[in-house]
């Protein structure tokens, strides 16, 4: 840093119009000073106020950062932009930071295509020097809205090739945000600097109006850095996201899901197609059954239930909805259902009840068919508490709760019309509100989805017990999806599908089993890519497996029995990348590793999605110069896979398309 005490970046009553980032803003400072502990407290120069900057480690490499500022005046003061960590002066010395010194890092994100991770040299994203004055260069990402992660993660990292030692940067926040990189100094002592917010006017119009002797916080942004580059910063954060996270799974271990929804019934179930699906489940070891989309309403248009949720047990015959949720106790599993808990539609009986229980921008009701619940209404929360409690009182145990819109810019309230304070407010209601199900109901596992991983945000996530990946439908695509978002969130938390059998969402109403579709797996390839897939994180496992053969379900067995076995290491774990990160498209063979040191096991999951037919991969950097390979899945491609000190080679066309290896550190 340029100082030893943190900084800012602070706009107050409209008194800075610039659009770029410039050290300028420092200006507003009176050193020196005042420190108390980990707390920096600055006077504001022309103002009757001050601003304080927390700065609290989390370990030697990580640490937290609480930005506040305080009106301590007789007016108020309109405040325009505030910093949640502002970190200044990196790369100062040594190689100019524009000569292939430093990798930025940045994950890219949309729907079915999460997790995309990019890098390049500083320069080629556009942050470069200009002239002798403040450059007016910066490289910027960010989200408006409450789907947060439905462009960018939040989070990027600067790695710094000449020192050998990565940078990283996360912002904590259920709504809007950005992050910036750009050049500080003057004339040849320049460096970067990295700005994170989600309190910035020429983002997204945000402001707040701070009353005399108020005080506002900006979210809290997260930052270190470590020895090493992007395995080692994907290591510290994930360490520390573990810390936060504030669920712990029932009974300790990461569940085995089943859920009827990706390429399987499409919101689309009854009775005659669940019974299949639930004796396949449970006779491969899953522990949850999950019912998706279309368990409630009146009709074939079950949307048009949402906000109410009252179940239609026409669809599930004699015993109806109840009577399924006792054939999966039965069965061994508990049973689960999907949610929509934040929408609602109109006609239903909620809002009859709460009139004013919609978000409104502009006085507008926001969205056209589907609506927003307003989480600051104690009304609403009471409803959607009962909800919850309805279910629980049923047996249900796993609730997949789906986000699949945008609120966008801002809401109304109190704050005036439209404004991005008000949305943020919303949202830490709604996570509030999970918190006190969670209490009430600690067995029962709420999960995260929204359209995907449209809202994966830390502040989001830690409140809830799993993340779901992603909507992607085609499986050759899903290795980089899990390879990329096991690096941004914690890996037991994130679920991701595996869905042999699958089908297409165009044939969800036609689809009829047969023995024609099912010979179309009958080699287990389809199986083996799925199962293996799923392995490195939360197993969701889905598609018509009720039309598997014999051959096809022992497959599926031999991996959740895998998956069981060393379940508790994956909760200990962290991802390292023996091939490489990859891209959607890419054709080749692919690998994710999850790394648990203290044990010494490397669970190794390597895929083919090209025309390759061996490959051999150097695994010194994790097992030392020489390892024990311990076990391979399928087990049916034992042959084809041998372990020579530390390089692995993979045979592949007289096996899978896919294997998952454990192999052990020697000790010698």
């Amino acid at each position: 840093m340029l100082s030893n005490h943190p900084l800012y970046y602070l706009s107050v009553n409209a008194a800075h119009n610039d659009d770029y980032h410039s050290r300028a803003t420092e200006a507003m400072t009176v050193e020196p000073c005042e420190q108390n502990g980990n707390t920096y407290t600055y006077r504001l120069a022309g103002y009757q106020g001050s601003v304080s900057v927390q700065c609290l480690p989390f370990d030697q490499n990580t640490c937290e950062s609480i930005t506040t500022v305080y009106n301590s005046g007789e007016e108020s003061l309109v405040l325009d932009r505030i910093s949640s960590g502002y970190i200044a002066g990196i790369g100062r010395g040594g190689k100019p930071f524009d000569q292939k010194r430093f990798v930025l890092h940045t994950c890219d994100s949309s729907w079915q295509g999460e997790g995309q991770w990019r890098s390049g040299y500083i320069e080629d994203f556009g942050v470069y020097p200009t002239y002798n004055h403040n450059t007016q260069r910066a490289w910027r990402i960010g989200s408006v809205g409450s789907w947060t992660t439905c462009r960018h993660y939040p989070m990027i990292m600067l790695e710094d090739t000449e020192l050998g030692e990565t940078w990283y940067f996360e912002i904590a926040t259920s709504s809007s945000w950005f992050i910036e990189v750009s050049v500080g100094g003057y004339r040849g002592d320049l460096w970067l600097d990295v700005l994170l917010s989600g309190c910035h006017d020429r983002h997204d119009g945000w402001y707040y109006e701070l009353q005399p002797g108020q005080n506002y916080t900006a979210p809290l942004a997260i930052y270190g850095k470590v020895k090493g580059g992007f395995e080692e910063a994907v290591t510290a954060l994930n360490t520390y996201k573990r810390a936060r996270m504030k669920r712990a799974f029932p009974g300790g271990k990461i569940p085995v899901c089943f859920n009827d929804y990706m390429n399987c019934l499409w919101a689309l179930p009854t009775k005659e197609k669940l019974i299949p699906l639930i004796d396949a489940a449970a006779g491969v070891g899953c522990e949850y059954f999950v019912i998706d989309a279309g368990w409630f309403g009146e009709d074939e248009d079950w949307s048009g239930g949402l906000g109410d949720y009252d179940q239609n047990d026409a669809l599930f015959g004699e015993g109806g909805f109840d009577g399924i949720l006792r054939y999966i106790r039965q069965k061994g599993m508990l049973p689960g259902c999907w949610l929509e808990v934040e929408s609602v539609v109109a006609g239903t009986k909620v809002l009859d009840r709460i009139p004013n229980a919609r978000l409104t921008r502009h006085g507008k009701v926001i969205g056209k068919t589907r609506a927003f619940l307003d989480f600051r209404n104690p009304e609403v929360c009471k409803h959607v508490f009962s909800i919850f409690e309805r279910l629980y009182n049923k047996g249900i145990r796993f609730i997949k709760n789906d986000y699949n819109q945008n609120i966008g810019i801002g809401i109304d309230g109190e704050l005036g019309q439209a404004s991005p304070e008000e949305l943020r407010r919303n949202q830490e209601a709604f996570m509030a509100l999970i918190d006190r199900v969670c209490a009430a109901f600690p067995d029962l596992v709420i999960e995260n989805c929204s359209s995907g991983c449209m809202r994966a945000d830390h502040a989001s996530e830690k409140h809830f017990y799993m993340q779901s990946v992603s909507d992607q439908e085609y499986y050759e695509r899903m290795p980089s999806v899990v390879q990329g978002l096991v690096a941004c969130m914690p890996p037991e938390r994130v679920g991701i599908w595996g869905y042999p059998y699958p089908v297409a969402i165009d044939h969800r109403v036609s689809f009829v089993p047969s023995p024609e579709f099912s010979a179309q797996f009958a080699d287990g390839h389809n199986t083996v890519f799925n199962m293996v897939q799923t392995m490195p994180g939360a197993i969701y496992l889905s598609g018509h497996i009720d039309c598997a053969d014999e051959q096809n379900l022992a497959l599926m067995r031999e991996a959740i029995d895998l998956y069981k076995q060393n379940r508790d290491l994956i909760a200990k774990a962290h991802p390292v990348y023996p091939t490489g990160l990859c891209r959607m498209a890419d054709k080749g063979i692919l690998s994710l590793g999850m790394q648990e040191e203290q044990s010494g096991v490397l669970m190794l999951s390597i895929w083919k999605t090209g025309k390759e037919q061996s490959t051999a991969i150097n695994l010194s950097k994790y097992v030392g110069e020489h390892a024990t390979l311990q076990t391979v899945y399928p087990a049916r491609a034992a042959n084809a896979v041998t372990l020579q000190g530390s390089t692995l080679t993979v045979e592949f066309p007289d096996c899978d398309s896919a294997v998952w290896c454990k192999i052990v550190r020697s000790t010698k």
